[in-house]
């Protein structure tokens, strides 16, 4: 018994911190009404009674590729003798790839065009799509079983879709979506809704019963206050305060693909 009240009781200091660190932010505004649904979070995915269709993003959840583009845009710049500052890098990882070349291009004042910046930067990030980069564990399974009930299942990611669809193809993942959206597509990146409200369109499903599945926080958070169903997915870059803060965000929460099946009705 005492067990148990001490868990619970660091479930409710976990929300309260990320209430608190949430305070005074405009974009998304502190939850203080989370500690209910960290208690409620589930490991197992939901089935077609409960959904119609699921948004996956791909870097960090469909794919284990986020190492393929750790320090990409500095590694890249030092090229040209150019140093990438820490705090500058950390808000590219918050960004589109068009909006972080047109960040960078003001920044540094570069003469490129954005395309040619992101060519340039994604060049030895694209090999490694084409050619060694796997699904996450269970992901093949999942998708598998998620088609075989007739859930609906798309792509939304901040990443281009030609990188995408060389990756799904060669990993046997790519007949099993309905299509695949980037955010250059749309124009904005994931701290807009507009991907997602642009997916469920062309999908015809209701916020309400199509979940989207993410391993950033900040595009979980971008959902949730959309109004979609949200699951979010463990990453081996997760570090446990993150983890926290993402547990206690979604509507789900899955430590794998490969977890989240156990027990489930797919």
């Amino acid at each position: 018994m005492l067990k148990r009240y001490a868990y619970l009781m660091r479930l409710v200091l976990v929300a309260a911190v990320f209430s608190l660190a949430n305070a005074g932010c405009s974009t998304f505004p502190a939850r203080t009404a989370k500690v209910s649904a960290v208690l409620q979070s589930t490991s197992v995915f939901p089935d077609k009674s409960k959904i119609d269709a699921v948004i996956f993003d791909m870097d960090g959840t469909l794919l284990d590729s986020l190492s393929a583009w750790e320090h990409a845009s500095a590694n890249y710049l030092r090229t040209r003798g150019i140093e990438l500052p820490p705090d500058v890098e950390a808000r590219l990882e918050h960004m589109s790839l068009m909006e972080g070349a047109n960040y960078l291009i003001e920044m540094f004042n570069l003469p490129d065009t954005p395309e040619e910046l992101i060519a340039a930067t994604v060049a030895p990030v694209r090999e490694r799509y084409m050619k060694t980069i796997q699904p996450k564990p269970g992901a093949k399974k999942l998708l598998k079983r998620l088609h075989a009930q007739g859930i609906k299942i798309a792509v939304a990611t901040a990443a281009n879709t030609d990188m995408a669809r060389g990756a799904f193809t060669r990993t046997g993942l790519l007949p099993y979506f309905e299509f695949m959206i980037d955010c250059n597509e749309v124009g904005e990146g994931k701290r807009s809704p507009k991907i997602y409200e642009e997916t469920l369109k062309r999908l015809g499903t209701t916020k309400e019963r199509t979940l989207v599945v993410e391993d950033a926080l900040y595009a979980l958070q971008t959902a949730e206050k959309a109004g979609f169903l949200t699951a979010g997915i463990a990453d081996a870059h997760y570090d446990e305060a993150y983890e926290a803060q993402v547990k206690a965000t979604g509507d789900y929460f899955f430590t794998s693909f490969e977890d989240s099946l156990k027990g489930s009705k797919l």
